[in-house]
């Protein structure tokens, strides 16, 4: 009756490698690599730009920091430094639309860091309306956003390589104490996984099927794309909306995070 059990059990494990995890660990092996891609200038050359952004700031010439700042994100520097210290002059210069919206990208690339969140929870009111980031998240919101999509995929990716590393070992061990560990270190990398992988899922859909941006001024939102149709909604700067798929003579369609859709001029939105 045991020698049935213990089959049964090694057949399901096998199965699951087979049919499940090692498509999956091919699946998670090749997360993103976007920092630093399609730059139009040379480390050097950002160097010195941050540096004289840094001193403009330090001497509180808020709007030539500001200038600086933008021209790197502007040449592609895909930096959260660049965006947090870019935000924190709009800041300065009252700009609290445009500063949100430039916080908020820092933290996509760093969300970890304290003086992002800081920065942001000074600039951002309290009743500003979010659909993933807001002061009252669920628990589960609070741990997608703990990891970078990049930082989820690696994690996913490193407990599959460390399940097919334990279930091989099981599989060509003859100790039976050591297949049993490697066994029941396996299914606990498995049980890891699972745990990881609504998160990771959620953080991947949200960075490569959602559109979101974030009004850098309040705006009105129109059931149609033209001054001519009726007011459905006013925003304040600082909400993040979800950009729909359809954009005419300037106006882009747009989800608020209460459900409203409608037309909203495509100038008052930054891409996150």
């Amino acid at each position: 009756m045991n020698t049935h059990l213990r089959s049964r059990v090694t057949l399901t494990l096998r199965r699951l490698m087979a049919d499940v995890l090692l498509p999956l660990l091919l699946l998670c092996a090749v997360p993103q690599f976007c920092m630093g891609a399609g730059t139009t200038i040379t480390r050097t050359q950002a160097d010195e730009i941050f540096a004289r952004a840094n001193a403009f700031y330090q001497s509180q010439q808020y709007q030539k920091a500001r200038d600086a700042y933008a021209s790197l994100v502007y040449s592609g520097i895909n930096s959260p430094d660049a965006y947090y210290n870019l935000g924190t002059a709009e800041a300065r210069l009252g700009h609290s639309g445009p500063a949100i919206a430039y916080l908020l990208k820092a933290r996509k690339l760093a969300p970890r860091d304290d003086d992002i969140r800081a920065n942001l929870s000074r600039v951002r009111p309290s009743s500003t309306p979010d659909d993933h980031s807001g002061l009252h998240q669920s628990l589960f919101e609070r741990i997608v956003g703990y990891f970078t999509t990049d930082e989820w995929l690696w994690l996913g990716w490193g407990i599959l390589t460390g399940c097919a590393v334990l279930f091989l070992c099981r599989r060509f061990v003859r100790n039976e104490g050591l297949r049993w560990s490697f066994g029941t270190l396996g299914a606990i990398c498995c049980l890891a996984f699972l745990l990881v992988l609504g998160p990771a899922c959620t953080s991947a859909y949200r960075q490569w099927f959602e559109n979101r941006a974030v009004l850098v001024k309040d705006s009105i939102i129109r059931s149609g794309p033209d001054e001519r149709f009726t007011e459905v909604a006013t925003l304040v700067a600082g909400v993040t909306v979800n950009e729909l798929s359809y954009q005419e003579s300037g106006f882009q369609q747009v989800e608020t995070p209460d459900g409203v859709r409608g037309y909203i001029e495509k100038s008052a939105l930054v891409p996150l």
